[in-house]
């Protein structure tokens, strides 16, 4: 009998490879259809396998080959995903006995393949060993140990390498294996900071508070005894990272097991009280406290772009690359929904889901548009007293929570998005008022599409500068801040990697 949860993973699998289907959308569809017959630890489990699966593939690829006499071009594509599946389990995943790996993905394979199909599997798994992955770190050439370790494509790291040193590159490939916390953003719309933190705790959820102002490794733990939002299963377990470049932290327990403060600094700003990690819960769209509008999923690095933008009451901003809607939300929040936001995107239907988040929240002050943003609208000129460009990019920052940006993306493709960024920079700074701001950002890391876009747009633009003010009560940005005026935020176990520059108009 074939186990329901491994083949559903299968199917997710094949789409993402085959159909180049995005993993979450593609996951979502594949959980929602099946939901009446799988339990949270199966969801889990699936979820755990797709995104294992898809992050790892080029270390699972390079395991597979030491064992086949098959290349694994030859080997169809069913088989080789079970093949993958397998070899995560063995190699990753702490907790599933190997027998059953092998023994499943035979299962697996009489179904998806034939009689020397299941055979080939079962050789390939048997052989596979924990080893095998620790092996890689032998390797002596510095890219390809990075790329074989981590799990990331060459021309990733010769990218980075253009900008970076090899330490430097080695520990972002590290922060890219870390599994994606979620981070939310509290409505203060709705719900005080201090009231939300007590509902989370009526619920027994865990929660960590971003208290930092020296380093972005600094958090306050708030524990509870959540037995809903914990998954406990011997088939579940975290996947086992192995690199000396994480960050070292100090961790000091004060008065009792409930408080846990690691290098704890003095109260930041309270723009970053909004901020809290919510560990180890799963399904979160589907509590009341979402459903009511008193928080949205945000990592905290793209909510730094709104509080670089710095919105105001009563003024009219611009989000010219606006769905989903997070940071757009943001930005009504903190002009306490007093003002005016124009919303725009090309997709329609990605236009609806701004609809929705804004009136979850209990938002009236957003405007949503269809409208190509590298096209000129004479209706916008010098309209805006801020605008946000969160422009479309490479998405380097955001691998570990959208693992299959490395498989789809290639080199090739910087040269036009590229193009598309600075072409919509220079559409959109005609409709700013003398005197506003544009927030550029990227939730990518690679210079060519953040500093070299800057650069080039102010030597063909005079009548603009980088704003290069200190915030008031935020040392947090301090980190990240370079001599230039831009914020570079490189991946962590914490945060996505972004960038962000804030470009003042001085004149026409």
């Amino acid at each position: 009998m074939i186990d329901k949860p491994r083949k559903i993973a299968l199917n997710i699998l094949y789409d993402i490879e085959q159909k180049n289907s995005y993993s979450n959308i593609t996951l979502n569809k594949a959980i929602n259809e099946n939901k009446k017959d799988l339990s949270k630890i199966d969801i889990a489990f699936i979820s755990e396998i797709v995104y294992g699966v898809t992050y790892w593939k080029l270390t699972l690829d390079e395991i597979i080959k030491k064992y086949s006499k098959i290349k694994l071009k030859k080997i169809s594509p069913w088989i080789l995903n079970i093949l993958r599946m397998g070899a995560y389990q063995i190699i990753f995943l702490t907790k599933v006995p190997k027998s059953a790996a092998v023994n499943e993905s035979v299962n697996l394979a009489k179904r998806y393949g034939h009689t020397a199909s299941s055979n080939f599997v079962n050789a390939i798994l048997r052989k596979i060993e924990k080893e095998d992955y620790e092996e890689l770190f032998k390797i002596k050439d510095e890219k390809l140990k990075i790329s074989k370790t981590t799990s990331t494509p060459i021309w990733i790291i010769e990218e980075l390498l253009k900008t970076k040193n090899i330490k430097e590159v080695e520990k972002i490939c590290t922060a890219f294996t870390n599994k994606p916390n979620i981070t939310i953003r509290i409505n203060n719309l709705k719900i005080s900071n201090n009231k939300f933190k007590e509902e989370l705790e009526k619920r027994n959820i865990k929660y960590q508070e971003f208290i930092n102002q020296e380093n972005s490794k600094n958090v306050n733990t708030k524990t509870a005894n959540d037995k809903n939002s914990e998954i406990t299963n011997s088939k579940m377990a975290n996947v086992k990272i192995t690199n000396s470049e994480i960050a070292n932290k100090t961790t000091e327990t004060k008065g009792n097991n409930n408080s846990l403060e690691i290098n704890q600094i003095k109260k930041p700003d309270n723009t970053l009280d909004k901020f809290l990690e919510l560990p180890n819960l799963s399904n979160i769209e589907n509590i009341d406290l979402f459903k009511q509008g008193f928080f949205t999923i945000q990592d905290i690095s793209a909510g730094f772009t709104v509080v670089l933008l710095s919105p105001k009451s009563e003024e009219i901003i611009l989000d010219a690359c606006a769905a989903p809607g997070g940071k757009t939300t943001f930005i009504a929040e903190m002009m306490e929904n007093k003002g005016k936001i124009i919303a725009l995107d090309i997709y329609k239907h990605r236009l609806k889901l701004i609809e929705e988040n804004a009136k979850r929240l209990g938002i009236n002050i957003i405007e949503t548009k269809e409208q190509d943003v590298t096209k000129f609208n004479e209706n916008f000129v010098e309209k805006f007293d801020k605008i946000l460009l969160d422009v479309p990019c490479m998405g380097i920052g955001v691998i570990k929570r959208k693992p299959d940006i490395k498989w789809q993306r290639k080199a090739s493709d910087l040269e036009e998005i590229t193009k598309i960024q600075y072409n919509i920079l220079e559409n959109c700074k005609k409709y700013l008022k003398v005197g506003g701001d544009i927030l550029y950002s990227t939730c990518s890391i690679f210079s060519c599409e953040n500093e070299d876009i800057i650069n080039k747009f102010l030597n063909n633009n005079k009548n603009f500068k980088i704003e290069n003010k200190e915030l008031p009560r935020m040392e947090f940005f301090k980190n990240f801040k370079t001599e230039e005026g831009y914020y570079k935020i490189n991946p962590t176990d914490k945060n996505d990697g972004f960038f962000m520059c804030k470009l003042t108009k001085i004149n026409n």
